[in-house]
């Protein structure tokens, strides 16, 4: 591992994911699933698991709760960074079995807490960011008041001043960003400071006003919407020349793959079939993490994508928020996918 010791620090809210089914009778039966979420922690989560110096940087209540979160967290193998803050709550969010964040499936319940009375000023950056190599964050912090938007840009800024990488996943959560400021307004001020970005054309368009080129990718051939992605990704790297590195996915109905644009080339990854879907959360996550890691341990872009959409597939394939898929595992699957593309 290259950096070795130094971290890679994600910053975002953790919550208390709630996954009832769909029929109801989770209320009768008592019965729910509840896992530990949150895009950041969950990028966390799955580089401490494959043995990357990992640092969560939040805040919660300081209360048995937080507590509780605090050493479930550090259990992860992941060094926690975080503000306890009195008098506040843990975020919930409750998500209906197999549903999409992105849909109708998914409750937010995250009104006063910790994370979210967070405001420019309060976090010590030049402390969470000692030691770290690597700054990361998403779309979902900016997205949910002005005080936490103004905090993103606050630590992104820092990071940048640091000399440390800084990724953001452009994640669209639409039941998010109902505070008055449009979000191409607020997204616009942090993406000059960003290096690596993901995310799916669409949420480039919602995010950024950068147009996607197509309504959805439903009845459309892979190759009108390679062609989308590399309109859309080479009109944002051209707006932002500070992104070196953009990798645009595509989440189709049985089916997975992702585009990797830079300003001197780009490259599509397999067509990847998913053959059971268990859990679609945590799968953008996964592709991040490994993105991350894929830049930590070398590696020609090519392999980086293929890495970062094994990732993305096996995840879906596994219950809860977080990944247990073994790097290794993930790394021989995208070389002997790669090498099979190469010799057709």
């Amino acid at each position: 591992m290259s950096s070795q010791g130094k971290y890679v620090a994600c910053f975002g809210e953790a919550m208390l994911r709630i996954s009832p089914d769909a029929g109801g009778h989770w209320i009768k039966e008592a019965a729910v699933p509840i896992y530990i979420g949150g895009a950041e922690l969950n990028v966390a989560s799955a580089l401490a698991h494959w043995n990357c110096p990992a640092r969560f940087v939040t805040a919660w209540p300081d209360n048995p709760i937080g507590a509780a979160f605090h050493s479930a967290v550090g259990d992860r193998g992941i060094d926690v960074n975080a503000l306890h803050l009195p008098d506040t709550r843990m975020g919930i969010y409750y998500l209906m079995q197999g549903a999409e964040l992105k849909g109708s499936g998914v409750t937010y319940d995250r009104k006063h807490s910790a994370f979210n009375t967070l405001l420019p000023g309060m976090i010590n950056w030049q402390q969470m960011l000692e030691n770290c190599h690597w700054f990361h964050c998403s779309a979902i912090t900016p997205g949910l008041n002005a005080g936490t938007a103004a905090t993103a840009i606050e630590g992104m800024q820092a990071a940048r001043q640091k000399g440390l990488t800084v990724s953001i996943d452009l994640n669209y959560r639409p039941l998010l960003w109902k505070y008055g400021t449009p979000p191409v307004e607020v997204m616009r001020s942090l993406l000059p400071h960003a290096d690596i970005v993901m995310g799916n054309i669409w949420a480039v368009e919602s995010l950024l006003g950068i147009p996607a080129g197509i309504a959805s990718s439903q009845g459309c051939s892979t190759e009108t919407l390679i062609e989308a992605a590399l309109t859309n990704g080479k009109a944002l790297l051209k707006q932002y020349p500070n992104v070196r590195k953009l990798f645009l996915t595509f989440r189709l109905e049985a089916s997975y793959f992702a585009v990797a644009i830079t300003p001197e080339a780009h490259f599509v990854s397999n067509h990847r079939v998913v053959p059971v879907i268990l859990d679609r959360a945590g799968s953008g996550d996964c592709f991040m993490a490994a993105l991350i890691y894929a830049e930590l341990n070398p590696m020609p872009l090519p392999l980086q994508l293929a890495l970062a959409v094994s990732a993305a597939v096996h995840k879906m394939g596994e219950r809860g928020d977080n990944t247990q898929s073994k790097i290794s595992v993930l790394r021989e699957e995208a070389d002997r996918l790669l090498s099979k593309t190469e010799s057709q």
